[in-house]
């Protein structure tokens, strides 16, 4: 079995475009998933992205 690693992430509507995204890979795919993360953007004051 081969085994890939994908980072998802999102900052615009996160929690939306992150669950589609895996929803669209499970359909394709046998995948098993972490949990996700929260990072505050350096570059962007303010700004959080989901991963």
């Amino acid at each position: 079995m081969i085994q890939s690693y994908i980072s998802i992430g999102s900052n615009i509507d996160a929690t939306k475009n992150i669950t589609s995204a895996k929803r669209e890979l499970s359909s394709i795919f046998a995948c098993t998933y972490s949990d996700n993360f929260i990072q505050r953007q350096r570059a962007l004051k303010e700004k959080i992205l989901l991963t």
